[in-house]
């Protein structure tokens, strides 16, 4: 089985010259050429034609002056809820600290409990089978 039918190209397919197939999907250097970029769009003729940004400049820049409020304003917010989450967490950390430590005396009456038990029950048994 030749390399040619392993990558499903026919047998016939150009060889570079160090005997390997070449890739027709990929072009050589030599053929790629440089593109120019389109012109970037020019403003319409009621903006005004000194490149300048038009009549209207004054407008346009009073209404981003007015989103850039809002957004400081919504940042300002964003950081006070952020306050006020972290002593949330802060105020819950400190619930679950606790209710852990009560958890783990209650493991530990339980534990004894159980153990305990285990003892009574081991000398049941080893009384009803003789062992003592």
């Amino acid at each position: 089985m030749s390399f040619a039918s392993k990558t499903n190209k026919p047998s016939g397919a150009p060889k570079s010259g160090a005997g390997r197939p070449v890739r027709p999907w990929v072009a050589p250097k030599a053929q790629i050429q440089d593109t120019e970029e389109p012109p970037m769009p020019r403003h319409s003729s009621n903006e005004g034609s000194a490149g300048g940004g038009g009549d209207n400049l004054d407008g346009r820049v009073a209404k981003l002056e007015s989103g850039m409020e809002h957004l400081i304003r919504e940042v300002g917010e964003c950081r006070q809820d952020i306050r006020e989450l972290r002593s949330e967490m802060r105020d819950i950390r400190s619930e679950i600290k606790t209710e852990i430590g009560g958890l783990r005396s209650d493991f530990r009456w339980m534990l004894a409990a159980y153990a305990s038990g285990f003892m009574i029950l081991l000398g049941v048994m080893a009384k009803g089978f003789h062992w003592l």
